[in-house]
């Protein structure tokens, strides 16, 4: 059953590309027909792309989400965050099931200081042998900083389970994809539409009946960014959930903005569900 939902997720979505490549290239022909401005095509050409791999990840999550009531577990994370001397709040939801062949993981994040961060992305794993999986993920992002909108991601992937035991977790995962992203007004920026490139890895390690050791290291490029970030928490079980407390350090580089060098202290307590 899963091997059919996952070709049928395939043809679907080939079917949805195929089909904005020929709209793509009808619209350029009535345009040049038309004498419509090629800044305006490309705009148009931009959007229609955009609403396609919505349509995309939407099919996909569709057609990959199991029933309701599988055995799904998660939590909800609810803090402050200190970021250069700024206190923001910082609330984060996931929820995941863990099955063989196929896992899932959804999470979505609020972020609040003068202005909204909001950041919502699903990502499935398919395991092919006991320690190695494909992933794939989409991720949607509205924020209005450092200068950015919107940021839309889709990646895939292979995965590698290096260590899983009752007390010590360890994976490691690359992957490439696509990003489009819309910079606010005052950057002066286009719209922009590019391949991107991800290497990341997490772990964390049981210390005690009490206290937990959690890391985790992204690193993203293309030909106009470079993000890196590195995050380790140390969480403290308590009744009825945990006390995390984490610390960040994160880089952004995108061509025509500020490079953005910072890092935050956030305390967090944790529900699980």
């Amino acid at each position: 059953m899963t091997c059919n939902r996952a070709r049928g997720v395939m043809v679907g979505a080939g079917e949805f590309w195929f089909a904005a490549v020929a709209a793509k290239y009808s619209l350029l022909r009535w345009s040049r027909a038309h004498e419509m401005p090629e800044a305006v095509a490309v705009r148009a050409v931009a959007v229609l792309f955009s609403v396609v791999r919505y349509l995309v990840f939407v099919f996909t999550v569709l057609v990959f989400m199991p029933p309701a009531t599988a055995a799904w577990t998660g939590g909800v994370e609810g803090g402050s965050v200190v970021r250069d001397g700024e206190t923001a709040t910082r609330i984060r939801i996931r929820a995941s099931l863990d099955e063989r062949p196929l896992s899932h993981y959804l999470y979505a994040e609020w972020y609040r200081t003068d202005s909204n961060s909001i950041e919502l992305g699903y990502r499935p794993r398919y395991w092919f042998a006991s320690q190695l999986y494909t992933f794939g993920e989409g991720r949607v992002r509205f924020e209005t900083s450092p200068g950015i909108e919107r940021e839309t991601l889709l990646l895939g992937g292979l995965g590698l389970q290096l260590v899983a035991s009752d007390t010590q977790q360890a994976w490691l995962e690359a992957g490439a994809g696509y990003r489009l992203i819309s910079f606010t007004d005052d950057t002066g920026l286009e719209d922009r539409d590019e391949e991107v490139g991800i290497l990341r890895a997490g772990g964390s390690q049981i210390l005690s009946e009490t206290f937990r050791l959690e890391l985790d290291a992204d690193l993203f490029t293309s030909t106009s960014l470079l993000q890196s970030q590195l995050e380790i928490g140390v969480s403290m079980r308590v009744p009825q959930g945990a006390i995390k407390l984490s610390y960040q350090i994160r880089r952004i580089d995108i061509d025509g903005l500020d490079t953005v060098d910072d890092s935050s202290t956030a305390v967090a307590f944790t529900v699980g569900f």
